[in-house]
């Protein structure tokens, strides 16, 4: 028998629930029971702690509240969650709680769903000086557990390599800690006479790094779930790519929509997917995959020449049908292909090839909603050590699937 946590009555709020005779007020499908601390009545007969959510229930017989647990800690609201007054309704005979069913105290409900949204990010110019860029190296120390001087030297390797890549005659290597390079490479000149931090492509892709970072501590850390966010994205060196879902899920909340994310079935693992809420008992999945082989700095099949667009759709055909072992008929969501950090030039080719994958190809792709692509973008600042930062979000809908328009069906972009 489950231990009732009882409730002195002139401590508490007024209860949801108030028991009337012997019944008890609820019944569910758990193996224990949730009796009143008094002793004398049982309030819920087959107690679920996930089906009673912060819900006061006075009792019959010495009139306390016992009121149910709340979320654990690091845990969201889960989908049809059923909100409830605490307007002392009178139960005279037992409520049997449908399966999936989760009632939930209304305010308490609000305040977590509020911390489930994402922060708006201000579109202004942000500092890249030597004290700016200092805090971001306390933030990926804090988020990496103190990784972030072992994570440079791996990057930038020997002295001899250093000053190769410094001097441009080598390319970094961004496949493990991108991040981390990026700091170092920005550190490097920061607060330096005629230093600007969008001078050449080197600044300009590590700026973008590091306003892809600043975006989602400003956005989502003050998530119920932000330690297992930070865990993934520093996981994977805090790429853009890694970042990308968390900023194609703002994006869509940015345009109205309710999106939510569950933890990765892999303790650490990055997120790789998201939900939109498109009524309270049903999801539209959105996965989010990498299609990188056009940032920099990978060169593709013509060198320095730009994407190619025979490439680009060949990719691209690639990717929609991977998409299918997540995406069905059954279950159909949304596609996000993270481009990375690419040239202005090649954004287009890329968008409109990709389109013209899914137009040809969409009326067999059954489980594909829509195709987006979602990549960073930065305007120069006011100042030579400041920029703009953006994530540019640009769906498009696949015609043949019913019901697949979704709202920001238009680009969309996030501070």
């Amino acid at each position: 028998m489950t231990e009732a946590p009882l409730v002195d009555p002139s401590h508490v709020e007024p209860p949801h629930f108030v028991q009337v005779g012997d019944a008890p007020v609820f019944a569910g499908s758990g193996t224990d029971d949730l009796p009143c601390g008094c002793g004398h009545s049982t309030l819920v007969h087959g107690f679920e702690p996930h089906a009673l959510l912060g819900i006061g229930i006075a009792c019959a017989r010495c009139g306390a509240v016992t009121a149910t647990p709340w979320l654990p800690d690091g845990e969201v609201p889960p989908q049809g969650v059923r909100v409830v007054e605490r307007n002392r309704t009178p139960m005279p005979t037992t409520f049997v709680l449908p399966p999936d069913t989760t009632l939930a105290d209304r305010a308490a409900f609000l305040r977590t769903d509020a911390l489930c949204r994402p922060i708006p990010v201000p579109s202004d110019p942000f500092p890249l000086s030597a004290s700016a860029i200092a805090d971001f190296v306390a933030w990926y120390d804090r988020l990496s557990g103190g990784q972030f001087a072992a994570h440079r030297d791996a990057v930038w390797g020997d002295a001899v390599w250093t000053e190769a890549v410094r001097a441009g005659d080598a390319p970094p290597d961004m496949s493990r800690y991108p991040l981390a390079w990026a700091l170092a490479q920005l550190g490097d000149g920061a607060d330096q006479p005629g230093w600007c931090c969008m001078a050449n492509d080197r600044n300009v892709v590590a700026t973008a790094q590091v306003g892809a970072f600043r975006a989602f501590l400003f956005a989502w850390s003050r998530h119920p779930l932000f330690p297992a966010m930070a865990a993934g994205v520093a996981a994977a060196g805090f790429s853009t790519h890694a970042l990308a879902v968390f900023a194609a899920a703002q994006c869509l909340a940015d345009s109205g929509n309710r999106i939510g994310f569950s933890r990765p079935p892999v303790a650490g693992a990055p997120f790789d997917s998201f939900h939109v809420e498109t009524s309270a008992t049903e999801r539209t999945p959105v996965v989010v995959r990498r299609f990188d082989r056009f940032d920099w700095p990978r060169l593709n099949s013509l060198g320095e020449r730009g994407a190619e667009p025979a490439m680009v759709r060949m990719l691209a055909t690639e990717a929609l049908a991977a998409s299918q072992a997540r995406l069905t008929v059954r279950q159909p969501g949304l596609l996000v292909l993270s481009v990375g950090a690419v040239r202005a030039q090649d954004d287009f080719v890329i968008i409109d090839n990709i389109g013209a994958v899914l137009r040809a190809r969409g009326r067999r792709l059954r489980g594909l909603t829509g195709v987006a692509v979602i990549m960073p973008k930065l305007r120069p600042g006011p100042a030579p050590d400041q920029a703009g930062f953006g994530w540019t979000f640009l769906p498009v809908v696949n015609t043949h699937v019913p019901g697949a328009a979704m709202r920001g069906a238009a680009a969309s972009a996030v501070g």
